[in-house]
């Protein structure tokens, strides 16, 4: 190589180096800002409302970023420092109770509950329905079945 050349090359990587500072010094700013626009207004409940709001539709990121206008690190440290929980347990603690409600309150399938809230499929609902509550949806609705009142009971104790 000749003297211009690596020259260039020193110049060009110089250059880089000094882009690559700036972009960490804005990621800092933009963080510093995140941090500090939190802290007036109390973003977390703003986030649980939304997410219970959403509990039958499909929640991505984008729209908690949408909603918040904050990083995705921002809205999981916020929510969990706010309700031990990321925003996404939380999401999927809310789908398991609306579906526990209506598989105690309605006749609709396994498969239907799994649509009407929005899973992609009902074997994915029953994964996300286990890991929270401990046990498939069909189990759940058998002990439900089974811890409910008879009619007979219901006369006998005056409750009907």
């Amino acid at each position: 190589m000749t003297a211009p050349l690596i020259s260039e090359c020193v110049h060009r990587w110089t250059e880089i180096c000094i882009l690559r500072l700036w972009i960490h010094v804005l990621d800092e700013i933009a963080y510093s800002f995140d941090y500090h626009s939190s802290q007036k207004e109390d973003y977390a409940p703003k986030i649980k409302f939304f997410i219970e709001q959403s509990a039958s539709n499909v929640l991505t990121l984008q729209d908690l970023k949408n909603l918040t206008h904050l990083s995705q690190a921002h809205i999981f440290r916020v929510f969990k420092k706010a309700y031990g929980t990321t925003p996404f347990q939380y999401y999927a603690y809310v789908r398991v109770q609306k579906a526990k409600s209506m598989i105690y309150n309605t006749s609709m399938s396994i498969s239907e509950i799994a649509e009407y809230l929005g899973f992609t499929s009902t074997q994915n609902f029953c994964r996300v329905f286990k890991k929270v509550d401990g046990c498939s949806p069909s189990t759940y609705r058998v002990h439900q079945k089974l811890n409910e009142p008879s009619q007979d009971t219901l006369s006998q104790t005056g409750e009907l």
